[in-house]
């Protein structure tokens, strides 16, 4: 069946159930959406000489598909020196069974930058252009086995910003990824920053939180990654739970801004407690 569907103006993952007669499917299908050009696989792009070839300029979202055992799709594409790029494959994000590969390569074919499950299994690599010219990107699956789900490549300019997040507090666990704040009383927990791109000081703040409650951090100092933010709770607070928006900012640049992301691992399974599905959220779970 076909359906014709709006996607969110906002880029990132999103879920969306077939509807048929008045009927949702059960489950969802998992979407990703990007800001940039698109860019088709045109097979056979096996080899670096039959890459599937753009003139468009960066970023854009190479998309192909694995559809046979050991099948690769090399991508050619053109970047000035200096420029530097976050390359990531989603594959796994949307529920693809392709474990993949992602590499870099001279336009002669050397490959010059490759990763293999960063953060995840998606892979993903920060990179940067030495020279002036051609060069490509190829997905593989790393058992060169076939994930016919649509794989995205995708690449975006480096970013400066700050990124916060709970750390994880119990390995499978999701205990205190949500904050639970006591009327009267307090919770203290963990903020981390990734800061993309600058250093130096990053301040934390809240800014629509429950009524009743108020945080109090300390700034992040340029060589730290974590500090702790306590919450407190007035004795009359009213009962409340809300998703609050945690807002980071450098110290030096207040231009340079960045808000909240926390990956919640929601499903295990063998082997070795594979997280076989997770959720990333942009704001933290308070009540």
């Amino acid at each position: 069946m076909t359906q014709k569907i709006k996607l969110p103006e906002k880029p990132g993952d999103f879920d969306y159930c077939f509807v048929q007669d008045g009927q949702s499917a059960p489950s969802p299908n998992k979407l990703h959406v990007v800001p940039f050009g698109n860019v088709l696989e045109a097979e056979p792009n096996n080899a670096p000489a039959e890459a599937t070839k753009t003139d468009a300029p960066l970023p854009l979202a190479f998309n192909g598909i694995v559809e046979q055992a050991g099948d690769v799709d090399f991508f050619r594409f053109t970047a000035k020196a200096g420029q530097a790029f976050d390359v990531r494959c989603v594959a796994r994000g949307v529920r693809s069974p392709l474990d993949p590969v992602l590499t870099i390569h001279k336009a002669d074919g050397a490959q010059i930058a490759d990763n293999d499950d960063a953060g995840g299994p998606d892979s993903q690599v920060r990179w940067a252009a030495p020279a002036d010219g051609e060069y490509l990107v190829a997905v593989r699956d790393h058992l060169a086995r076939v994930g016919r789900t649509t794989s995205i490549a995708s690449s975006s300019s480096g970013r400066a910003e700050p990124v916060a997040r709970d750390p994880e507090f119990a390995r499978n666990s999701q205990e205190r990824n949500a904050v639970a704040v006591p009327r009267g009383n307090r919770f203290a927990t963990l903020l981390r920053v990734a800061r993309g791109d600058f250093g130096g000081d990053v301040t934390l703040a809240a800014p629509e939180l429950p009524a009743g409650v108020t945080i109090a951090n300390d700034v992040i100092a340029g060589n730290v990654n974590e500090a702790v933010a306590v919450f407190e709770a007035a004795p009359d607070a009213p009962p409340a739970a809300k998703l609050v928006p945690v807002a980071g900012q450098s110290a030096k640049d207040p231009a340079i801004t960045g808000g909240f992301l926390q990956t919640l691992d929601l499903v295990y399974g063998p082997p070795n407690n594979t997280v076989y599905y997770r959720q990333s959220v942009e704001r933290m779970a308070l009540r």
